[in-house]
């Protein structure tokens, strides 16, 4: 019977790291105006699997020019 043997941790070598089908909304704390994180459109860089896997999704209003951070964090699960 196949298994997982072994965990990946650290940096995964990948500049930008899409996660298709994930959006995020929230909403500009200066003009109220509601903006999404698409993940199909932005990214993250270098994401770390394992250990600290606090990740920043960064957001921008186009309609006040502000840009700001939503912290969270990422897993990554093998299942066979």
């Amino acid at each position: 019977m196949p298994k997982v043997i072994g965990e990946m941790s650290g940096e995964a070598d990948v500049k930008r790291f899409y996660m298709p089908g994930l959006k995020i909304e929230d909403e500009c704390p200066d003009c109220k105006k509601t903006i999404h994180w698409d993940g199909e459109r932005d990214y993250i860089s270098y994401p770390v699997i394992g250990g600290d896997t606090s990740v920043n999704f960064n957001f921008y209003c186009d309609a006040c020019n502000k840009n700001w951070n939503v912290k969270g964090s990422l897993s990554l699960t093998v299942k066979l």
